[in-house]
Formats: C-alpha cells, sequence, structure tokens
C-alpha cells in the first residue's frame, strides 16, 4: 500500500487498476442517476454478510459508468469491515494463467498462510489445472470465514481462460458462504446474452444489472456537483444532447467549460466543445471492441454518406453487422441516429486514422461513392484526401468538383482537385493543358504569384496546338499580368479565333485591355490581323469618355459579374469607364459592393484590385488618408510578386498621396521600390511618371520633374493613349514651366490639354484653367481662377481647389483686396486641412495670420439653412448669386445672412470665421 492507495499486482507482475479506496474510513458519495442500483448492491451486501452469498454482473456500454459504480459501492463495503479484493481484466493479460486471480490475491493485506500458499503456486506445473482452480476457490472462501468478503473484477471479459473458469467454480459455492462476488462486463453489440451472463443465470442468487446512460436528470445532477445549480440547470439540456448520457464525455464536457467557459460571448452559460471532448469521444472508442473503433472509423470517413450498406462496403463486412454496431454506438451515446453528435467528434475520430489505414480507406470509400453515384464534390474529397486519382472515371470527376467548390468560393479546395487530376496518368496533353488553365483560373482568385509557375507549361501547350482559344487568351493575360510582354505578343500571334469556341465578349475584353494597358503587346505582335488592331472601340471610351450608352454597358458588365467567373479584366475596364466618364460615385458603389461580392467568394486578387481602384476614387476626391489606407490594404492582400507589373498602380497612387501629405521618405522609398524595368512597356509606367513628376515638383527638383512628363507625353503618344483621361501629362510639365519662367510654353501646353479634355473631365479642366491663370494678366486670370474653382467644386477634388483658393488669394492679394485674398487664404487653409494635405498647409500658414481674427463662436449655433448661405456667403458670392444657387429669394438669403452675422458676432462676410465652410461637399 502506497498513501493509502492499493496498487493491485497479480501472479507474474501483472499490473491492475489503482481504485484509490482509503483503507481506514468511507465516505458518501453521489453516482448520479444510479440512486436505486446503490441502493441495491448494499442490500446484496447485507445479505452476504449474513451468509447468503450473491453474485452480481453490471453490465452497460463503453465509460457507461460500469467501474466508478463498483468503485462507489467499494468504498462502502470497506468502510462496513469487508475485506475487498478486486482485480481487471486486460486484452493484454489474457495469455497470463490466473493472471486476474493473482491481482485478487496481491489487492488487500492477507494472512501470511496464503501468501504462502500462493508462493507453491509457482510450481503450477506440477499440479494439475483442475486442482489449481479447486485450491484457489477454496483459498477465496477460506477468507470468508473470518469476516464478509466483496470479490470485483472489472471488465472480466477479458480475463484469462483460468481465472474465469475459478470464477465459474467459485460462483457455485457461494450460495452459503459471506461472499458477494461482482463482476462487470461490457455490453458488445454482437449478442443480447454473453456466455457469462448464460452461465450465472442459472444460479438463483445471480443478480443481473443492465447499465442504462445518464438520464437528462442524472446529466443535471452530474453538473450540479462539479459547477454548481444555476450551471446545472442552463446547460444540462446541451451536455445531454452532446453526449447522450455518457458520463465520461460529461465529465469531459465539464472540463472544457471550465477551461473555456468564461471566454462564451453571452453572459448565459453555453456548452464548450473543446479538447477534453475530443479526447473523451476517442478514449470511449478505443476502450470497446475494435469492430466497434472501425464501425466509428468508417462512419467518420464516409459523412454524410454514411449508412449501413455504404459502411458495411468500406469495412468489407455484411450490413446487419455495421447494423448492430452503429446500435452499440448509439447506446455507448456516442451518436444519434448514425450520426455523431457534435462534427468535433467526427473530425477527432477521422484524425486519429492511422496514415497507412487512411488512404487505402479513402480510395475505397470514393469507388463506392463513385458506384452509388454519390455527389462528385464528397467521392473527389476523399481523392484529394488520399492524394491519388488512379482510376479513370476519377479526372472527370475532379474537374467537375473543382467548378463547385469555386462557384462555393473555394478556390483552394478547387485548386487541391486540379492539382490531383492533373497528376493523373489518365489526364493525356491536351486534358493536362485545359487542367493547367483551369488551375490558373482557381490560383487568380487567391495569390496570382501562384500561377507564375504554371506559365510555361501552358506556353508549351500553346506552342503545340494543345490550347483552346478560351485557354489562349488566359494565358495572354497571364503573361502581360507579369509583365513578359514579348511572349504575350508570341500567344497573340498565334491566337486563331476562326476556330474552336470563344467568348466574343471575353475575346474583345482581353484585346481591349491590352490595346489601354498594355499596348506594346499589340505593337509588337506580328501578324496581327486588322481585327486585332482595330478593336479599339472601348479604349477609346476609356480614354475619351463614354456615351450613354457605353456608360450602361459598363453598368451592365458590373451588374453581371461575379467574383472568378467574370474577367477581372472586364472589370477593371468597366470601373475606369465610370471613372473617366465622370461617373465617379457609380464607380464608388459598384467598388464598395464588388468588394463585399469578393470578401464573401475569398477572391482575394479581386479584393485587392478594387481596393487599388478605390484608393483612385479616394484620391479624385482628394481624401488622402483613405487613398493611402486603401493603397496599402491592396498591397497587403496581394504581395508585390502577386501584383506584376500591374504594382505600378497602388505604389503610384501611393507616392502621390504621400508627397502631397508631405512624407517625402515614405515616397521616396515607394520610388525604389518600383520595379520599373519591367513596368516600362505598360500603362503603369505612365501612372508612375505621373506620381513622379509630381513628386519632383513638390521637392523642387524641377529639372527631374521635367523629364518625367515628357517622357510620360511621348510614350502616351508613341501607344495612342495621349488623353488626359490616361494621363494628364501636359497640365504637369506645365506648372513646371511657370516655376521655370516659360510663360509661353506653360501657356500652350495648358490650352492644348483643356481642349484634348472631355465634358466629364472637370477636374482636368480645373487645373489646366489654374495654369493659364498663373500664365495671364491678373485681370483675365481672375476670371480663370473663379471658373478653376467652380469647376472643381464641382467634382469634388478639394486638394486641387485648395490650390486653386490660393492662387485666388495672391491675385486678390495683387488686386488690393485684402479682405477677399484673406477669405481664399482661408478656404484654402481648411481645404488643405480636411485632405490632410500638409505641404500645401504649412505653404499656406505664414500668410494667414491667426490673431488678426478674433474668434468666433462655433457653427453649431447656425441652422442648417444659415449654414448653407454662410458657407456660400464666405466664398464671396453676392446674394443673388446664393439665391440661385440656392433656389431661394434674395429676401431669404438677406435674412438667414443677417442671423447669421447676428450669432456669429460679426458685421460683415469677410468676418466670418475659420470654421466656414467645414466640407464644401456639405454645402447646397
Amino acid at each position: 500500500m502506497v498513501d493509502g492507495r492499493f496498487t493491485v499486482t497479480g501472479i507474474g507482475g501483472c499490473r491492475g487498476r489503482h481504485w484509490g479506496l482509503k483503507s481506514d474510513r468511507s465516505r458518501s458519495i453521489n453516482v448520479f442517476d444510479r440512486g436505486a442500483i446503490s441502493k441495491e448492491l448494499r442490500k446484496f451486501y447485507l445479505e452476504s454478510a449474513e451468509g447468503d452469498g450473491h453474485v452480481v454482473l453490471v453490465s452497460g456500454g463503453v465509460a457507461s459508468g460500469k467501474t466508478e459504480l463498483i468503485y462507489h459501492f467499494a468504498q462502502h463495503a470497506v468502510g462496513s469491515g469487508a475485506l475487498l479484493l478486486t482485480a481487471a481484466g486486460s486484452p493484454a493479460e489474457r495469455t497470463l494463467q490466473m493472471g486476474v486471480i493473482g491481482q485478487l490475491f496481491h489487492s488487500a493485506h492477507l494472512p501470511s498462510d496464503v501468501y504462502e500458499e500462493l508462493a507453491s503456486w509457482a510450481d503450477g506445473d506440477v499440479l494439475e489445472a483442475a486442482r489449481l482452480v479447486h485450491e484457489a476457490c477454496a483459498t477465496l472462501l477460506g477468507l470468508a470465514r473470518h469476516r464478509p468478503v466483496v470479490i470485483a473484477v472489472d471488465d472480466v471479459h477479458f480475463a484469462d481462460e483460468a481465472s474465469m473458469r475459478t470464477l465459474l467454480h467459485l460462483q457455485r459455492r457461494i450460495r452459503s458462504a459471506r461472499v458477494l462476488l461482482i463482476l462487470n462486463e461490457r455490453a458488445t453489440p454482437s449478442r443480447a446474452h454473453s456466455p457469462l451472463e448464460l452461465e450465472l443465470a442459472r444460479q438463483p442468487y445471480f443478480r443481473m444489472i443492465r447499465l442504462r446512460l445518464l438520464s437528462p436528470e442524472g446529466v443535471e445532477g452530474l453538473i450540479e456537483a462539479e459547477l454548481g445549480s444555476p450551471a446545472a440547470h442552463e446547460l444540462a439540456a446541451e451536455f445531454h444532447r452532446l453526449s447522450g448520457g455518457n458520463p465520461l464525455i460529461v465529465r469531459a464536457l465539464i472540463d472544457d467549460y471550465r477551461a473555456y467557459g468564461d471566454e462564451r460571448p453571452s453572459g448565459k452559460a453555453e456548452a464548450v466543445v473543446c479538447q477534453a471532448f475530443a479526447r473523451a469521444v476517442l478514449a470511449c472508442l478505443q476502450r470497446g471492441e475494435p469492430e466497434l473503433l472501425r464501425a466509428a472509423r468508417a462512419t467518420a470517413m464516409l459523412g454524410e454518406s454514411a449508412t449501413p450498406d455504404t459502411i458495411a462496403k468500406l469495412l468489407e463486412t455484411e450490413p446487419s453487422t455495421v447494423t448492430a454496431l452503429l446500435r452499440q454506438l448509439e447506446t455507448d451515446g456516442l451518436m444519434d441516429d448514425g450520426r455523431f453528435r457534435h462534427e468535433r467528434a467526427r473530425t477527432a475520430v477521422l484524425a486519429d486514422i492511422p496514415a497507412e489505414e487512411c488512404a487505402p480507406l479513402r480510395l475505397r470509400a470514393a469507388g463506392i461513392l463513385h458506384d452509388e453515384d454519390a455527389p462528385h464534390l464528397e467521392t473527389a474529397g476523399h481523392l484529394v484526401a488520399a492524394g491519388e486519382a488512379t482510376e479513370p472515371w476519377a479526372v472527370p470527376i475532379l474537374e467537375s468538383a473543382a467548378k463547385q467548390e469555386l462557384a462555393r468560393g473555394n478556390a483552394r479546395e478547387a485548386i487541391d482537385c486540379l492539382e490531383l487530376a492533373r497528376r493523373s496518368r489518365h489526364a493525356d496533353e491536351v486534358r493536362a493543358a485545359a487542367l493547367t488553365a483551369e488551375l490558373v483560373r482557381a490560383q487568380w482568385r487567391l495569390n496570382t504569384a501562384a500561377a507564375v509557375k504554371e506559365l510555361e507549361s501552358l506556353l508549351e501547350a500553346d506552342v503545340k496546338g494543345l490550347l483552346s482559344v478560351m485557354d489562349a487568351l488566359l494565358l495572354l493575360r497571364a503573361l502581360v499580368w507579369f509583365g513578359r510582354w514579348r511572349d504575350a505578343a508570341a500567344v497573340l500571334a498565334r491566337l486563331d479565333v476562326t476556330t474552336g469556341h470563344v467568348d466574343a465578349a471575353e475575346y474583345r475584353t482581353t484585346l481591349e485591355w491590352l490595346h489601354c494597358w498594355y499596348p506594346q503587346v499589340i505593337t509588337t505582335a506580328s501578324g496581327v490581323s486588322a481585327e486585332k488592331r482595330s478593336a479599339t472601340s472601348w479604349t477609346a471610351m476609356l480614354t475619351r469618355g463614354g456615351s450613354p450608352e457605353t456608360v450602361d454597358n459598363a453598368e451592365l458588365v458590373l451588374q453581371s459579374c461575379q467574383a472568378g467567373d467574370t474577367v477581372l479584366e472586364a472589370v477593371i475596364s468597366a470601373m475606369h469607364v465610370l471613372i473617366h466618364s465622370g461617373r465617379v460615385d457609380r464607380a464608388s458603389f459598384w467598388c464598395e459592393y464588388l468588394l463585399g461580392e469578393a470578401a464573401l467568394w475569398r477572391a482575394a486578387t479581386w479584393r485587392a484590385v478594387l481596393l487599388d481602384i478605390q484608393a483612385g476614387i479616394a484620391l479624385r476626391y482628394a481624401d488622402l488618408p483613405s487613398a493611402e489606407r486603401h493603397a496599402r490594404a491592396a498591397m497587403e492582400i496581394l504581395p508585390a510578386q502577386g501584383w506584376g507589373v500591374a504594382i505600378g498602380s497602388p505604389m503610384a497612387k501611393l507616392v502621390l498621396v504621400n508627397t502631397r501629405m508631405g512624407k517625402f521618405a515614405e515616397a521616396r522609398s515607394q520610388l525604389r521600390q518600383i520595379p520599373a524595368d519591367s513596368m516600362r512597356n505598360t500603362r503603369f509606367w505612365l501612372q508612375v511618371l505621373h506620381a513622379r513628376g509630381h513628386y519632383y515638383l513638390t521637392t523642387e527638383r524641377l529639372h527631374a520633374a521635367l523629364g518625367d512628363f515628357q517622357s510620360a507625353g511621348m510614350l502616351a503618344g508613341n501607344w495612342g493613349l495621349d488623353f488626359p483621361s490616361v494621363i494628364p501629362w501636359r497640365s504637369g510639365l506645365a506648372q513646371v514651366y511657370v516655376r521655370m519662367g516659360k510663360i509661353d510654353a506653360a501657356r500652350e501646353l495648358a490650352r492644348e490639354e483643356l481642349a484634348l479634355s472631355g465634358a466629364d473631365e472637370a477636374n482636368v479642366k480645373g487645373v489646366c484653367l489654374r495654369v493659364l491663370a498663373a500664365a495671364s494678366d491678373v485681370k483675365q486670370g481672375l476670371v480663370l481662377l473663379r471658373k478653376s474653382a467652380d469647376l472643381l467644386q464641382a467634382c469634388g477634388d478639394r486638394y486641387e481647389l485648395a490650390l486653386t483658393f490660393a492662387e485666388l488669394s495672391q491675385a486678390r492679394q495683387e488686386t488690393g483686396e485684402v479682405d477677399r485674398a484673406r477669405m481664399m487664404t482661408r478656404h484654402a487653409l481648411q481645404l488643405a486641412k480636411a485632405c490632410q494635405a500638409n505641404v500645401l498647409y504649412e505653404r499656406l500658414l505664414p500668410d494667414w495670420n491667426v490673431s488678426d481674427e478674433t474668434e468666433k463662436g462655433g457653427l453649431d449655433v447656425l441652422s442648417v439653412a444659415e449654414r448653407r448661405v454662410a458657407t456660400l456667403a464666405s466664398r464671396g458670392l453676392t446674394n443673388r448669386e446664393i439665391s440661385r444657387k440656392l433656389h431661394v429669394t434674395e429676401s431669404t438669403v438677406e435674412q438667414h445672412l443677417t442671423r447669421a452675422y447676428r450669432k456669429l458676432n460679426v458685421n460683415r462676410r469677410t468676418e466670418l470665421p475659420v470654421g466656414l465652410p467645414r466640407d464644401l461637399t456639405d454645402t447646397a
């Protein structure tokens, strides 16, 4: 005995259980839902103690509480003065003769003559087996002459043959002995009554106890003892549903709740299914019969397709056998209606299957499901898990499953299916090429960089003429995305749309995309047909602005697109149609909508590209913080290698944003990271030149800025993209010329760009008018600047509007209109601060002496109508102009303005506070 615990050791050193019984005291333990059974056992013990021996067989499923029941009763018996002898059967010790009996004799302190007799059994080879059994029984019965004896054997069904014979011999001789023999055995699915039960049933003093799973009340009692009454009441129903009343699993749920219950989102007690639950399920299965474990694994593997028939085929047994096994698993509380009670149980059982067994089982399961015409997704799942596609039918099933996975937004799973199908020996060259193309389409959703390694095999297939037209178009777009324009030009030259199936819209979209974004491919491709070279209607729309019809077509594209199914380039082009046609609000709406769709379909590439477009929209409205946030998010979602040459778009935006915000170090860092060599033949290089030119212009590196704007103009002209909506290089170059004092050259460039600008390009026109004003006399300049302000105000470009107000302030200073000049400076400062254009703000701040103006009351004192009137008045508009703009009478304007003056404690419009306007977009 060690620390009050009896260590049970049988003959030959076999080890039994640690019952954990205290030899000097007893305690009352509630065994929950087992009260009547415990009472019955105590009754049997009292009768046995009076010389009326009993045999009790406790039968139940795995972890149904058999051992716990006997343990609790044994404590009572020891406390009542009984001699307790315990043993436990074990599969590993079934060949050890008399092993269980040896455990009984070594489980308590016995008289020395008993141990001497046991020592003589070590020479058992000189004794006949029958005599050995007889002597063991005689010794046990002899112990009962002095005190009541309780003999408890756990898992008796695992007892060795000699021990079982001894126990059966003993039970026939205890009718008048002070012996209570308690045996427990596991209920088996293969038979209703065990041989041991049938043998014991002959005796009138035999009692059978069948343990059922805990009732909901029993589960609640167990929880209450561990967690208290409130939690027990709230958790009992859910714990019973998850465990089926299996005590071991209930205790595991209690352990999980203790470990993670405090992290529950609501204040109410809720079941938590974690590691302890999974371990308990596996423990139940591993302690059960081997066929039960196999049935559970087969059920877990087959999932929704698990039926007695399919499980029987997978295990190569009879359906009736499987039905009995499933019934037993339900009896043990592990399943309900042929399914695991929680998905965590199924995944735990699945993960527990040894690797060497898993793959063959998976392949067999796939074959069974294929024969039964099961859904392709299920069949393909087994093939992918097995990592093999050895049968001819596997390839089409994997292809079908990949399409379904993509439709459900599961690009990763689709990629797994396609990669396995391509590795199959049943995929010939043509099919392997088609599978590679589908693989690239799927990879394009998650991360375009993953598709790079597939381009060489697709190129080789294209040279051999193995690709369909649609797959060749895909290859063409992928090549130009990664800057391989020479290879792309070769693919384009080989492309023949007169043969094979081709989607006309996709074909035209690809050509338009090349014209507008990768013009070098078109100009380089040899043998390109006139049709290919003349497919410029969409390009013209993108560059010059669209008619109502083309805008409507762009909206139709966006309405009907779905992430992954629609060509991404078509979406980008449609977005730019809306932006360059002045429908920026619609482009913003579609960006938000499609970003939600892309997140739903887990299309990372789409999200990155749409965030880049969103950054451009924010930049157009001079929302510099948002533009920076969107551009950085775009580059985080899709790493640089995944962007290919298109990385120039978000990087150029970041350069421009950081320049305007005064973050010159960050702008320089971005410029150093731009892969210029691979980007020079794309429209993205025009964006980089434009952004870098403005960086040089802002940092007073005029000759460097001059070179970038001139290069942009030359490339745009060579590529047929010399339009202000593509790249407004003239106005940028004109601003450089103004700084250099080359007024005539600046005026000529500004007029030229103004003439080229479309009706919808208010921002470009506003900038051009400001440049023209700088190249004109003061009087004419004021007129041009007022027009520039109106255009920029209308399109919402706050940064350019702030620059115009700054120029207006300077012009008013020159004409001696000091108050108006101060008003314009104030507006410029407000706008620069609102969009965080720190360079402009710091440049203007010295011209604004805050101490010259008395702090005025806040705008909150004004009504909405008064604020609108005061805002327009502070801009210098007359009462008549305000009345026309707000569609009210001049008298109403005068009344609102008078009340505003009184509330703000000012006498004239030039004294209106700096707080006006907070946001010009909120005004009328």
